[in-house]
């Protein structure tokens, strides 16, 4: 089962959600999708040089780097997420380019 991670907080909260709204209280899923799973990677990225942004579906195998995963069984327990994620794979970036700045607003 492959589970993406969809990062999303506003300035008014620290909280980060699944796509179906419910907050992600139990970190974030490291494992490498299927590269033969084509169109399942949801790429997200702001380049703040270059002030371009994007939000696409994109196949796993895909040049571009991917910091999330669909979960069709978002986690639930008692810890919680206070900050961004970053570059350290133990937070579930499964490619991470340092020139890229993200910052991703998601209405839920």
């Amino acid at each position: 089962t492959l589970r993406f991670w969809v990062g999303g907080h506003n300035l008014n909260t620290t909280a980060y959600r699944w796509l179906n709204g419910n907050e992600v209280t139990e970190g974030w899923v490291d494992e490498q999708p299927d590269s033969n799973e084509s169109g399942q990677c949801l790429l997200i990225s702001y380049e703040g040089e270059n002030k371009t942004s994007g939000l696409s579906v994109c196949s796993c195998n895909s040049v571009h780097g991917f910091i999330c995963q669909l979960s069709k069984t978002p986690t639930s327990t008692t810890s919680t997420i206070t900050g961004p994620p970053t570059a350290d794979t133990s937070h579930g970036w499964c490619h991470s380019y340092p020139m890229l700045k993200f910052l991703i607003y998601i209405r839920l």
